[in-house]
């Protein structure tokens, strides 16, 4: 009996601390952000060199050795979660740990793979995808940038 309380005050204590979610409520970037503004300069000492994301839209920039960061801006909030739906959750449907979330309209995605870690997110017609290699880097990427927090 007494096993089962302190399972069942655990198991709520990790549902009330958002289940691993990250903070990604902040004020998404203007319409007209630059690169600048989009990606950090440099990560870790490392310089942003523009790469190739995998998915048909937007722009992406890594970190050697720490990862990388795409970010596409749509029409609407509405065209931002169309497209995360339809092409950002199948870009990471081969992960061996898929976590989702739908709070307010945004989405937000957690995954783990043999490539390593991601997590993409929405924020109003904006959609952010970080990738990483290992925990660390994903770590270093997360508190470098500006519209997530661990």
């Amino acid at each position: 009996m007494k096993k089962t309380g302190l399972f069942l005050i655990v198991l709520t204590g990790f549902f009330l601390t958002g289940c691993g979610r990250y903070d990604v409520d902040f004020p998404p970037p203007s319409d007209f952000a630059g690169i600048t503004e989009l990606f950090p300069e440099k990560i870790d000492g490392e310089p942003m060199m523009q790469t190739v994301s995998g998915l048909d839209q937007g722009l992406a920039y890594a970190y050697k050795g720490i990862g990388s960061i795409w970010v596409y801006r749509t029409d609407s909030d509405e065209s931002a979660a169309v497209y995360f739906d339809n092409n950002v959750l199948p870009a990471l449907a081969d992960a061996s740990s898929v976590r989702r979330w739908n709070i307010n309209g945004k989405r937000q995605v957690q995954t783990k793979s043999r490539d390593g870690y991601s997590v993409g997110w929405t924020n109003g017609k904006w959609l952010f995808l970080i990738r990483s290699p290992d925990k660390t880097g994903l770590k270093k990427i997360i508190k470098a940038y500006p519209w997530i927090e661990n």
